[in-house]
């Protein structure tokens, strides 16, 4: 990921070379599009392309903040009503990602390998990602509604703030 000057200011470019991005990046724009016009801070997407057979390009514009470190009740009460802009988007499947189908293979059957990988990270690690995979379990059978937009990776370094006010969510194609 690059930060750039450009005509139309700071922009950001990333370089990805994640075939599930490349496939779903034209649906992703336009979900992000929507999302702002729901008042969500995100980039703008400016342009999105094959570099070549194995690396996708997403230019957009550079949404101003540092990562948050920390979050007191005030930024989470924000960062919540943000993630309710996200529901009911009613998200056109067609070309798009079914999160509903998506998260339990990512949660149960270990889609991604996230949970083998964060496992052998350490002992510690391994008893976390244990005590989590229990809290998670009676969701198992949760059907989970479709219509809504999720971000993969909602996490303090993908929030972006100035003084404390959420300015923006970024990394929504979760490379």
């Amino acid at each position: 990921m690059w930060l750039a000057e450009s005509p139309v200011g700071p922009v950001v470019v990333k370089v990805l070379a994640n075939p599930h991005v490349a496939a779903g990046e034209p649906w992703r724009t336009s979900m992000l599009a929507a999302l702002a016009a729901r008042g969500y801070p995100v980039a703008e997407r400016l342009w999105h392309g094959r570099l070549d057979d194995e690396s996708y390009v997403i230019l957009e514009r550079r949404v101003t903040g540092l990562p948050l470190a920390t979050m007191d009740s005030e930024t989470l009460d924000a960062l919540l009503a943000l993630v309710e802009l996200q529901a009911g988007i009613d998200v056109d499947l067609e070309g798009g990602f079914d999160v509903a189908r998506w998260v339990p293979l990512v949660l149960f059957d270990g889609w991604e390998g996230w949970w083998d990988a964060a496992r052998g990270g350490s002992p510690a690690a391994a008893s976390v990602c244990e005590r989590l995979a229990a809290l998670v379990e009676p969701a198992r059978d949760v059907e989970l509604e479709r219509s809504d937009f999720v971000h993969h990776d909602l996490n303090l370094s993908n929030v972006l703030a100035v003084d404390g006010r959420i300015t923006g969510v970024v990394d929504w194609e979760g490379g």
